[in-house]
């Protein structure tokens, strides 16, 4: 009887685009996910007599302990589904009570927005529905356009704040997601081996979230790799010819990262090696990067694109000075891409940079960091400092301070922004070293 209604829906839209369903949960790579406290798995047509849909995706949300916008995300096992020009999509959907939902499109091919919007069923059993994502979209988003490989329900949603509702204890079926397919593309190969050894550096000053040449950070009990922030998977780790683990990006538009919080707040640095396959047209292509604080209301954000360092076929280290001078919580790093599956990265990390700005100095173990420094410059050594002076370009004095400590900070946030010399003595001993603001 499913070979029939698919039948059917083929027949009452070829006059228009092609469309076809895309997924009626008989096979057995059918795939359901639920996040945020909801439940979802596959089960027979909750029809107990006459039913007729065979396997049918249900999920259940929570009233105790699940969040407002749980759901569950399916994912498009043989085709994606096209939105660029006809952006409808349709669906079965089952229950005896009636109220809204939201379904969502997500995992775009080559940058396609996610989009949501709102639907409702009348709980008369099973209804056929058609959403349109071509406008009155929903959660921030807006019109779909281009390829999809995920179809996302949200079980909460309330037309009348506009926005999710209340969490309630609900039961939900959907079957036969209809639309216009498109093939997916083939999977690329990685790349035979993987890139040089980064440098060496002192344990204290690398925080690691991926790669073997560091110790990796602890992410805690509750950390995860692959957050699901934009659709799950986001990554896959993968083992190249030369024994080489490095990290496939997958077809979604983000990677959240979280873990136990770490200071970062003197680190210098963010670095990472990236391969992209020689087939990708690189321009327009972006691989950005950002750091998260606990409470999260500082985002610090490095925008990589084919004008800021990339290339592709070989392996390229971005490796960028980055003001984390208020990242003294780090909990949480994001990566946003449009590079979907043809991009690897290994060496993942954030680091203090403690040679980098010292021009000329007889002090050991000088260090000065943040640099690009924002309101506070903090400066240690070996040894005491007995004076510290920062001028400006033109060479006029502009702070100056007697600190007779080893390790201090300085009070730069009154200074403008530009390039200054700082000189430290120590004794007969004399540092000079460049600080930007």
């Amino acid at each position: 009887m499913k070979g029939l209604y698919t039948l059917i829906t083929l027949f009452i839209v070829s006059f228009g685009f092609s469309q076809e369903t895309l997924e009626d949960f008989e096979a057995a790579s059918a795939s359901v996910t639920p996040f945020e406290g909801a439940t979802a798995s596959i089960v027979d047509d909750p029809v107990t007599s006459g039913g007729v849909n065979g396997k049918v995706a249900q999920g259940n949300s929570t009233s105790s302990g699940g969040q407002i916008w749980q759901g569950y995300t399916i994912a498009l096992m043989t085709k994606n589904i096209d939105l660029t020009t006809d952006k409808t999509l349709t669906l079965d959907v089952y229950s005896t009570v009636s109220g809204e939902f939201a379904i969502k499109v997500q995992a775009g091919v080559d940058g396609a927005p996610a989009s949501t919007k709102n639907a409702a069923h009348a709980g008369n059993g099973w209804e056929n529905i058609t959403v349109d994502f071509g406008s009155g979209n929903v959660d921030n988003t807006g019109p779909a356009n281009g390829a999809y490989g995920e179809v996302v329900i949200f079980l909460n949603w309330d037309s009348m704040v506009g926005d999710f509702g209340t969490s309630v204890d609900k039961t939900f079926y959907v079957d036969n997601i209809t639309g216009v397919g498109i093939d997916k593309s083939v999977a690329l190969t990685p790349p035979a081996t993987g890139p040089d050894t980064p440098p060496t550096r002192a344990a204290a000053d690398v925080v690691s979230l991926f790669g073997t040449a560091y110790t990796r950070h602890n992410f805690g009990a509750s950390g995860t790799f692959d957050a699901g922030w934009c659709g799950s998977p986001a990554v896959e780790e993968v083992t190249l010819d030369d024994g080489q683990v490095v990290v496939a990006y997958k077809g979604q538009a983000c990677q959240g990262i979280t873990f136990s919080e770490v200071d970062v707040s003197s680190f210098t640095n963010v670095s990472v090696d990236v391969f992209i396959d020689d087939s990708v047209d690189i321009i327009g292509k972006v691989f950005n990067l950002k750091f998260v604080n606990d409470p999260i209301t500082v985002v610090k954000e490095v925008n990589i694109n084919n004008g800021n360092g990339l290339v592709k076929g070989q392996w390229i280290t971005l490796d960028f000075q980055v003001d984390l001078s208020s990242i003294d919580r780090w909990i949480e790093f994001g990566i946003t891409s449009n590079v979907n599956d043809a991009l690897w990265y290994t060496n993942l990390y954030a680091y203090l940079d403690s040679t980098a700005s010292v021009e000329n100095t007889d002090l050991k173990g000088l260090k000065l960091y943040p640099n690009p420094a924002k309101d506070t410059v903090r400066i240690s050594a070996a040894e005491s400092i007995d004076r510290l002076r920062i001028y400006d370009l033109s060479g006029r004095l502009v702070k100056q301070a007697s600190p007779r400590k080893a390790a201090f900070s300085v009070d730069v946030s009154g200074l403008s922004k530009g390039v200054y010399l700082v000189k430290l003595n120590a004794g007969d001993r004399e540092a000079i070293t460049k600080m930007i603001k």
